[in-house]
């Protein structure tokens, strides 16, 4: 997903952690990113991923954002090929 989202930036996301929680196998970031799209409009979301883990490895994931905020983005900026 990173890659596909970066070919639509100026610039790279650029992430702020506000917290990073573990139980058992289970790892949840809560952050914010900011960047600007290649239209020169900046770009501000807030995410939560939940990463199941084993072994180091993330082995299953799911993440919320705000769709409307990402929709709005991904309509409006195409990628670089």
């Amino acid at each position: 997903m990173i890659g596909p989202f970066n070919a639509r930036m100026a610039k790279p996301l650029v992430p702020t952690i506000r917290g990073l929680y573990a139980d058992g196998d289970m790892v949840i970031i809560f952050f914010d990113v900011a960047a600007t799209a290649k239209d020169g409009v900046p770009y501000h979301n807030t995410y939560t991923w939940y990463n199941q883990m084993k072994a180091s490895q993330v082995i299953k994931a799911t993440a919320f954002f705000d769709t409307q905020k990402f929709d709005e983005f991904w309509s409006r900026v195409s990628p670089t090929p």
